[in-house]
């Protein structure tokens, strides 16, 4: 039997999903039974873990449409930080789900080196990711700021589609280009 589709949910581990909070986002990962009676404590449902229909990874997997539920509306009623607060402190996988603002001001991206400035040549300086690995002993690097509109239409027509130099031509002619 093909596995039913879950979203951003694990099939075979409950919970192990992005769960809505207060004011965003939070994955939590409830990878066995052990973390799931921390996990009961920490989101102060203890009688949760007791609960034959939830006690085993087995039994949340088989009522998982019961259990998100109750799980949405507890992770609905704090913000994402307190949650954060709560959940790692008992030493519970977890973690926000950042905007691209949050992700790009998060102290280990600089530490990783992982946001670069690059010299545009319309645009003047512009920030862009780094190359999130390294081989051996030779960092990666950007060589070239990402291209200007249109910059390498001509090529990518010829030498990858294969059009004739005046079809190109004939196209900037007409505007087309």
């Amino acid at each position: 039997e093909a596995p039913q589709r879950w979203g951003n949910a694990h099939p075979n581990i409950v919970p192990y999903q992005t769960f809505a909070t207060a004011d965003g986002h939070l994955n939590v990962a409830v990878a066995n039974d052990s973390l799931w009676r921390t996990f009961c404590q920490a989101v102060g449902e203890p009688a949760w873990a007791e609960d034959p229909a939830y006690a085993t990874n087995a039994a949340r997997t088989a009522n998982r449409e019961r259990l998100v539920p109750l799980l949405a509306a507890r992770f609905a009623t704090l913000p994402t930080a307190a949650w954060l607060t709560r959940l790692g402190a008992a030493g519970l996988p977890c973690g926000p789900v950042n905007t691209v603002a949050q992700a790009l001001a998060d102290p280990s991206v600089r530490h990783l080196g992982m946001l670069r400035e690059v010299e545009h040549p319309t645009l003047g300086p512009i920030p862009l990711l780094g190359v999130p690995f390294t081989l051996g002993g030779s960092p990666p690097e950007i060589r070239r700021p990402p291209p200007r509109l249109g910059e390498h239409t001509g090529e990518i027509l010829g030498e990858v589609l294969g059009i004739p130099p005046e079809e190109v031509e004939a196209l900037r002619r007409e505007a087309v280009l």
